[in-house]
């Protein structure tokens, strides 16, 4: 089924009730626990939200996959294995409200919209990040629910792309089980230990694993010192800034001072608010986000790729029209893939806790 929205994803309009009754059961959920998990203060903003996203994931049929990943969670939590999910769903309120993500995006101020854009062509997702000795009884649990529920797996036979290892789900296993499974943000006064440079070495190696670039420890360590972080907000943008190989050239317009945080792009979600922020339509805004997170513009500026090259002349011409920089755009054709904030925040609290709990910091 071809999934899209014909109006700005801010604007949709009255829906048509929904013939099944998953969205009825998701938001019946969704509301029960809205005022548990968001503070009284942001309730009123948070119930506009949720009711936009719900018609976004009714409108467009991802009420089940909401429900079933809520279910799925659920289960692999019950399991014992060690588990971090992580994907983009973690810029969703519904997600949150579900339990199917630890972040509130509420707290953080996440833009769930990034998810959606106007064109709706790909079904909501996780990845689970687990040790390797759990890692194959995992994807059979997976492959197990999805035979049961939907009477064939096709979809999910090839689950090395969803079930993936990592050191840091080892670990955080290893030490934090139970509580990984219950954990919140808000157990965490994130701003304590970020600025501590033996916080730093600890996270090094664990961050190393989610480089696309494989960068080594060195690379990250740099980056790092670059940016010094003294705040949760600039150790995100650090732990972003690694998925990537960067050019040296913008180290020193950050170190001259020519390339602030806010503008710096370290994840999708500041791309689609840099651009927005400097009136390039929302719809365009999306697309070029898209485009950057699968390294389009690296592609075109190495391989000078026809299926692109127009597209990227055309963006660069727009985006220079509405005063952004050049050495913005250099920085895009550098980056092969680039995470959602909610992913790195996500990464970075449990690296908190983790440490926390090993270093016994109250």
């Amino acid at each position: 089924m071809t999934r899209c929205l014909t109006n700005d994803i801010n604007s949709i309009g009255t829906m048509t009730p929904p013939m099944i009754d998953s969205i009825d059961r998701i938001t019946n959920m969704c509301q029960r626990n809205l005022s548990e998990k968001v503070s009284l203060e942001m309730q009123y903003a948070a119930q506009r939200i949720l009711e936009d996203e719900l018609r976004i994931i009714s409108r467009n049929s991802f009420a089940e996959d909401y429900e079933s990943m809520s279910e799925i969670v659920e289960k692999l939590s019950k399991s014992g294995s060690p588990m971090l999910v992580i994907s983009g769903l973690q810029n969703s309120l519904v997600a949150y409200l579900l339990g199917i993500t630890k972040i509130n995006p509420i707290k953080f101020n996440l833009n769930p919209f990034i998810l959606y854009g106007a064109k709706c062509d790909r079904e909501p997702y996780l990845a689970f990040y687990t040790s390797s000795g759990a890692r194959e009884s995992m994807k059979k649990d997976l492959y197990d629910y999805y035979a049961k529920v939907d009477g064939e797996a096709d979809a999910w036979i090839d689950l090395s792309a969803f079930v993936l290892t990592s050191k840091l789900a080892d670990d955080a296993g290893k030490f934090i089980l139970p509580e990984i499974h219950s954990f919140s943000d808000n157990d965490i006064d994130e701003n304590s230990i970020v600025s501590d440079e033996n916080f730093w070495e600890f996270a090094i190696p664990y961050i190393a694993e989610f480089s696309s670039e494989r960068l080594s420890k060195k690379d990250i360590r740099d980056i790092f010192e670059l940016i010094k972080p003294s705040c949760f907000e600039h150790f995100i943008e650090a732990v972003g800034l690694t998925y990537n190989t960067f050019d040296p050239s913008v180290y020193y317009k950050i170190m001259a001072g020519e390339m602030y945080g806010s503008q710096i792009p370290y994840c999708r979600d500041n791309i689609y608010d840099y651009l927005v922020q400097s009136g390039i339509n929302n719809n365009v805004a999306y697309d070029v986000m898209v485009k950057v997170r699968k390294g389009v513009f690296k592609k075109v500026s190495q391989t000078a790729d026809s299926r692109f090259a127009s597209w990227v002349s055309c963006t660069k011409t727009l985006m220079f029209e509405r005063g952004i920089p050049q050495w913005y755009m250099e920085a895009l054709e550098v980056i092969s893939y680039l995470p959602c904030k909610g992913t790195l925040i996500n990464i970075s609290l449990y690296l908190i806790a983790l440490y926390k709990h090993m270093h016994r910091i109250a």
